[in-house]
């Protein structure tokens, strides 16, 4: 997890922690850098690793002024010890210009924190609020930045992610790793619209009548479903398996979710809020052939590929994996071990 320092490993069973480590700037009292993301699980430099991204001031000396960084970590996932580290400037937004850029439809997962979003053997990808920075994977240097584009993923040396070319717009896009050269473009549509990763070397769009998923390394379009008239933004996510379940779900309230096969795209499952029919569930978690939720009657868990009611657990997770299931109640965070 990130702390306010660094990171650190805790077993979520016992709670113990493993091990911790720091970034190189400390954390400034001020409060500036105190919004953090998750780290990222990556094989890096060779290693199992996980990185972490942190606003940072520099105070300035003699009549340099003080500078806004971000640092990257990355620290082996086994013991902590760190492996890499890089600084880059903060690109900073004009006072005069910061009300008619901002614009926070464009983060889809709502982080407005440093993070990392994706890496390779060559390449950093970090997003700050509306701005995606590519570091150099060996030397830690900065490539190339690009203002009102949100990174998502890089696959094939293309970072790929959601932009707003102009205020109120947005559409989909992939830039070179290496030198931030436009590659593609796609889907373009309103502000509206949301944008989210839906599996390796996918993006996902929401549309007027569904979703639109295209591929990440060249924008091509591989589906284009249509479950139904918009009513909220749709977001998809990837069980991490085999299956893309994609809901319209907004404040709790969802209209409609559906599943594809992740490699043939072919339409599996959908269930539409109707008068008579099957209870949508608000989806907390998809993973590994299981969708997770909630309804009216209690908690819910859904065959990912063919939609049937598999049971009715104690938790609804936001976070599972092979070992446990976290729910989140309120101020209080409730862990089960996983059986499947």
């Amino acid at each position: 997890m990130t702390t306010e320092d660094g990171m650190k490993a805790v077993d979520a069973v016992t709670r113990n922690t493993l091990w911790s480590a720091s970034s190189t700037i400390p954390a400034t009292k001020s409060g500036f850098g105190s919004e953090r993301a998750a780290p990222l699980p990556a094989h890096f430099h060779g290693i199992d690793a996980v990185l972490v991204a942190f606003s940072r001031f520099i105070p300035g000396t003699g009549t340099g002024r003080g500078r806004n960084v971000i640092e990257v970590l990355a620290a082996d996932s086994t013991t902590g010890k760190t492996v890499w580290s890089a600084q880059v400037d903060l690109v900073i937004t004009p006072p005069d210009k910061e009300a008619l850029s901002h614009d926070d439809s464009l983060l889809a997962d709502g982080i407005r924190a440093a993070q990392v979003v994706a890496v390779d053997d060559q390449s950093v990808v970090v997003s700050d609020d509306e701005t995606t920075y590519v570091v150099d994977a060996g030397s830690g240097q900065l490539r190339w930045t690009r203002a009102d584009f949100h990174a998502m993923q890089l696959v094939d040396g293309i970072v790929a992610g959601a932009e707003a070319p102009t205020y109120g717009e947005r559409q989909l896009a992939g830039y070179g790793a290496s030198d931030g050269s436009p590659r593609w473009s796609a889907v373009h549509t309103e502000s509206h619209a949301v944008a989210s990763s839906a599996g390796p070397g996918l993006l996902a769009m929401s549309a007027s009548d569904g979703f639109v998923i295209v591929d990440a390394r060249t924008g091509a379009i591989r589906a284009h479903p249509g479950p139904g008239a918009y009513v909220h933004p749709w977001h998809c996510d990837f069980d991490g398996t085999s299956v893309i379940l994609c809901n319209d779900q907004l404040f709790g309230q969802t209209h409609s979710i559906a599943a594809l096969d992740a490699t043939s795209m072919k339409w599996l499952w959908s269930i539409t809020e109707t008068p008579g029919g099957r209870l949508v569930p608000a989806v907390t978690a998809v993973w590994h052939g299981a969708v997770y939720g909630r309804t009216t009657n209690g908690n819910v868990i859904l065959d990912a590929r063919t939609g049937a009611d598999r049971a009715t657990p104690k938790l609804a997770p936001f976070l599972v994996n092979a070992y446990v299931g976290i729910e989140n109640r309120g101020r209080s965070v409730t862990l089960m071990r996983s059986t499947g």
